[in-house]
């Protein structure tokens, strides 16, 4: 098992891992946001300053003028500059990759990354068409031919940035880290989740909806995905189930506070929380379930103490 494995002695200090985050995330939140200040600065502009910088929704920038699917690439711009940063801290501070921190090796599984991907689609297509069958009136068709060739581009290009990032951050870099401090697999897999989960506190839904009901789905995800992650002994089906929903989402099911607020097919009319909650269980047993068949996992290697290196 090399994901968890215990090897970075004398790089894995707390010092290097706060460093290391605060460079990158003050990175995107600066560089990574040039050029959406700009955009909204010259939109503000052009209308002769009759809208508010300080009333600017910043997540739904259709209130100064700015299409979805420009919207779309500046949200997404700075997770591009963010998954650099990254890579470049990596080496500086740890001396260590973006793909050992894939998977504690020098060669990325390209294959399971597709796989899950293809699969995760497959299992919310199906889910999607069910209740659309079922509950069409829920249903908006908002589907506009050119804006919708232009986001299968977005999306195919810029998303699995984002996904790729949050997966290396949360099941890749923390994940290790923790997993170095503590030999538990368990911690590894638990306070990265939380953590992912919270780091969401700030999207729309869960202002529309609530923070105590849209968080624990988060945190549900960021489980799923790291428990994937420590059978697989690496992150490749994570960012492949990671990039296949957002990019579902975007393309094909959009709702009124969502953060991906797309030229998506359709529009959700009415989005019940506990219900989406109880669906993506149901799709997370089915996956870990095809995919444990598959990979012939382990499962005795969660409760096992992660290896130190001779």
């Amino acid at each position: 098992m090399n994901h968890l494995k215990d090897r970075y002695y004398g790089k894995d200090k707390f010092w290097r891992y706060l460093v290391v985050s605060l460079i990158v995330f003050v990175g995107a939140n600066t560089i990574g946001t040039i050029p959406l200040i700009l955009v909204v600065v010259v939109k503000v502009i052009s209308s002769g300053g009759n809208i508010q910088m300080s009333g600017v929704d910043f997540t739904d920038l259709s209130s100064v003028g700015i299409s979805p699917n420009v919207s779309l690439i500046l949200m997404l711009f700075p997770f591009l500059v963010t998954l650099v940063l990254f890579g470049i801290m990596l080496k500086v501070f740890h001396s260590r990759t973006i793909s050992e921190t894939v998977n504690g090796t020098k060669r990325i599984r390209w294959n399971r990354m597709v796989a899950a991907f293809l699969l995760w689609t497959l299992i919310m297509a199906g889910n999607y068409a069910i209740d659309y069958f079922l509950h069409p009136h829920n249903y908006t068709l908002q589907f506009d031919l050119w804006p919708f060739v232009a986001l299968v581009l977005i999306s195919l290009l810029l998303i699995p940035f984002q996904a790729a990032f949050e997966e290396l951050f949360f099941r890749g870099y923390l994940a290790q880290g923790l997993g170095m401090w503590t030999q538990s697999r368990w911690i590894a897999l638990v306070i990265p989740s939380v953590l992912f989960g919270l780091m969401h506190a700030f999207n729309p839904e869960v202002k529309t909806y609530g923070f105590w009901l849209m968080i624990p789905q988060y945190i549900y995800f960021g489980l799923f995905l790291g428990i994937i992650a420590i059978l697989e002994d690496g992150i490749e089906s994570s960012i492949g189930i990671h990039s296949a929903n957002n990019i579902f989402l975007a393309l094909f099911i959009t709702f009124k506070s969502s953060a991906l607020k797309t030229n998506a097919v359709l529009e959700q009319n009415v989005l019940v929380p506990s219900k989406e909650f109880i669906t993506m269980i149901v799709m997370s047993v089915i996956i870990i379930a095809v995919l444990s068949y598959k990979n012939k996992w382990r499962w005795k290697m969660l409760g096992r103490k992660i290896e130190k290196s001779v």
